[in-house]
């Protein structure tokens, strides 16, 4: 993967990660909860307005029914999460831009 792939800037290039992640991984339970991360997003009908800066990326979060579309930000060393954009639940990492589905 390149720099573009491994840090999407767009929901495009999200989508695009994650379709590579499913046709190249091999243990089928992420490939399910990839999938159903993707259809909770699009069944949100979320319209995404926010614009990535130079070291910012999307990411996103799944663990059992938790879903969550994420902002993190891309340093040398580390990346680290800066907020959520869209979840279905409470988070430490919302802020004033998250958008919480219940």
């Amino acid at each position: 993967m390149n720099k573009e792939q491994l840090y999407p800037q767009s929901i495009e290039k999200l989508y695009e990660k994650i379709e590579f992640i499913i046709e190249n991984e091999q243990n089928q339970e992420k490939v399910l909860q990839l999938t159903n991360w993707v259809d909770w997003f699009k069944s949100q009908k979320y319209d995404f307005k926010y614009v990535c800066n130079d070291n910012e990326f999307l990411k996103i979060y799944f663990n059992d029914d938790k879903y969550s579309l994420q902002v993190w930000k891309h340093n040398d060393d580390i990346d680290s999460i800066e907020f959520n954009l869209l979840s279905n639940y409470y988070s430490e990492y919302d802020n004033e831009l998250t958008e919480i589905i219940e």
